[in-house]
């Protein structure tokens, strides 16, 4: 006679449990993973976002350096570690308004924090990192142009400055 058989036995029923535990742990492996990796990303996303807002409102305040007139006092001067300006910096109202300001490049610990400070805004850290930095101010010259370490004080202002890095 041949004996039907029902059913698992309890090592088949054994196996599948663990094999679908392996599975089970795995995916929850894969989705943390990217869950974390997401979270990295926004993070950066949004760090680089805040850098880019940083970087554009400092362009924008120094494209808008008042030179004034040959009778107004200097307005514009600076070296390596410094630059002290007048400027038109944005009211909370949205107008322009004359405003005083300085960028100035700082140690603090190991790291070099390159400040903003202006009479409206207050001061804002544009940027900190840990090779060394100095500003470079652009003399435009009949024969080209040329970076220089420092402006004297001048009505004038430079055609550009540059933060000058190792890294640049």
């Amino acid at each position: 006679m041949i004996s039907c058989r029902r059913g698992f036995t309890l090592l088949e029923v054994i196996v599948a449990l663990s094999i679908g535990a392996v599975v089970l742990l795995t995916a929850r492996l894969v989705v943390e993973a990217t869950t974390d990796g997401s979270h990295r990303l926004i993070e950066a996303r949004r760090t680089a976002d805040e850098q880019a807002g940083r970087d554009r409102w400092l362009r924008s305040l120094m494209r808008r350096v008042d030179g004034g007139t040959p009778d107004d006092t200097a307005r514009f001067y600076g070296d390596s570690t410094r630059v002290a300006f007048t400027s038109w910096c944005e009211a909370p109202g949205g107008w322009l308004e004359e405003c005083d300001g300085m960028l100035a490049v700082t140690r603090a610990d190991s790291t070099v924090v390159v400040v903003v400070r202006t009479s409206l805004d207050g001061e804002l850290v544009i940027r900190r990192q840990l090779s060394p930095l100095s500003l470079r101010y652009l003399a435009p010259s009949d024969t080209g142009a040329s970076w220089i370490a420092s402006w004297g004080q001048s009505v004038l202002p430079p055609a550009a400055v540059a933060l000058f890095g190792s890294d640049t």
